[in-house]
């Protein structure tokens, strides 16, 4: 089977790391390509060579190539990553003219929808109900095998003694909802931080992240940054740690997952749906509940596998 995946988004975000595990994975089974160019000639020749066109966003040559491939009448499918509704609160310009129209062309011209969570798909379903009989809820996948050849820091590298505890959160700081969390985060670990011996390490970057780390940073608290090698940093934490109050299904936590750690999530009830738990973070102070956390991890790695993921994909691709 020919699969063509489409976007010429430079950046790397979850849409975009879930889309580079999925086409490795895809492609040990099927020839797997991908659409970055708005050269017509490439358009039209990948698009007349695949059985199968996949988007997942609602760009400019994402429209371009699903009316190409309306056209020529191939299997169209389309993921949805995010609550486009509440995300064009944050566009400006023709990015706010354009992000709705063109998400609903992405939902009218798909054969086939797929949500990452069920808590997506419930806030989308509510506004497009017309949608439903052609959505499914496929969530987003690791490929463990891939995590275990990443490299590990240690924490003589970030300055700091090996008896002392990393947080390692990764944040957006583009989008108002995300970086508010971090409020609620920094507040929460400064009352857990009497003997001073935790550290947490904030990832990331956007418009408001020299305003937060202005306010914000301090010898125990550091913003690092955007990082490419961010699992690299996970592996040498102790805990993962993830406040948000606007999310779908972050890729950061099961990459933690796969990395096995202890993982403390707040903020959106994505959450319980991803881990079957809410907490915060006072729950590091009990070392049997992080065990606990950690073993139901271990078993959750089973569910968001890879490849049972792509399989899921594939009988979408068939059907």
């Amino acid at each position: 089977m020919k699969i063509t995946f489409v976007s010429n988004n430079k950046r790397i975000n979850g849409p975009e790391i879930w889309r580079k595990y999925l086409m490795e994975e895809l492609s040990r089974r099927h020839s797997v390509k991908l659409i970055s160019s708005y050269n017509p000639f490439i358009i039209l020749r990948e698009i007349i060579n695949s059985d199968v066109i996949h988007t997942y966003n609602n760009g400019v040559l994402t429209i371009i190539s699903l009316i190409v491939a309306k056209f020529l009448r191939k299997r169209i499918i389309h993921t949805i990553h995010g609550d486009y509704y509440t995300e064009q609160k944050n566009k400006k310009g023709i990015k706010k003219i354009f992000w709705l129209p063109f998400s609903k062309l992405c939902n009218f011209f798909a054969e086939k929808i797929t949500f990452v969570s069920k808590f997506l798909y419930k806030k989308i379903i509510v506004k497009e109900p017309y949608i439903k009989d052609k959505s499914f809820i496929i969530y987003n996948g690791i490929d463990i095998s891939q995590i275990k050849k990443k490299k590990s820091l240690n924490k003589k590298m970030l300055g700091l003694k090996k008896s002392d505890k990393l947080l390692i959160q990764i944040g957006n700081f583009n989008i108002i909802q995300k970086t508010k969390s971090l409020d609620f985060l920094i507040k929460d670990f400064n009352k857990i931080n009497k003997k001073k011996n935790f550290y947490l390490f904030i990832l990331g970057e956007g418009k408001y992240w020299k305003d937060y780390k202005k306010k914000y940073e301090t010898a125990n608290i550091k913003f690092i940054g955007f990082k490419n090698n961010a699992i690299s940093y996970i592996k040498a934490s102790d805990i993962f740690v993830h406040y948000s109050l606007l999310d779908t299904f972050p890729m950061p936590i099961i990459e933690a997952l796969a990395c096995n750690k202890p993982i403390i999530a707040w903020g959106c009830p994505v959450f319980k749906e991803i881990l079957g738990y809410t907490n915060r973070i006072f729950k590091i102070l009990d070392e049997n509940y992080l065990i606990k956390i950690k073993r139901i991890g271990r078993k959750l790695m089973q569910k968001y596998s890879l490849k049972r993921i792509s399989q899921q994909f594939e009988y979408l691709y068939k059907k």
